[in-house]
């Protein structure tokens, strides 16, 4: 989508982050004509805008844009052409048309196939301070085994 490429038709897009990049990808297909409908677990689209100040522009500009929102639900199945959200709080199942599923979900690790021990983003995209404890239990581990 970001090289270039239009996309057409009813296109939902997952954002189980509530990022910039769920709703920007979203800006940008609303913006090239697409009928977009953005699946969220909270209860506000670009929940994390909030650190930015723009968690209020964001909502507006998806409304201005005719962009569905679709709040406290997460995808549950996906088929040739629909996708099945469930509401989180009353697990209510709704079958949405789709012609494309974008997911603005997040990263998985990489992981290569050897004998060290994952730490950080390489074990799970997290904060920093998570990847400073992963690092220091590395180390002690490596210590109790004599290695440090």
């Amino acid at each position: 989508i970001i090289s270039g490429v239009t996309v057409s038709g009813h296109v939902i897009v997952n954002d189980p982050v509530g990022g910039v990049i769920g709703v920007g990808i979203v800006e940008m297909l609303a913006r090239q004509g697409a009928r977009v409908t953005l699946v969220t677990p909270d209860l506000v689209a670009g929940t994390q805008l909030s650190l930015t100040g723009d968690l209020v522009g964001c909502n507006a500009r998806l409304a201005t844009l005719g962009v569905e929102v679709v709040t406290h639900s997460v995808i549950v199945g996906v088929s040739q052409n629909h996708v099945v959200v469930e509401d989180r709080y009353d697990g209510e199942l709704v079958e949405l048309s789709a012609d494309v599923l974008v997911d603005c979900g997040f990263d998985l690790p990489y992981l290569p196939e050897c004998s060290t021990s994952a730490i950080g983003d390489a074990l799970a995209p997290r904060h920093v301070m998570a990847a400073i404890l992963d690092g220091r239990r590395a180390v002690e581990a490596f210590a109790l085994r004599g290695l440090a």
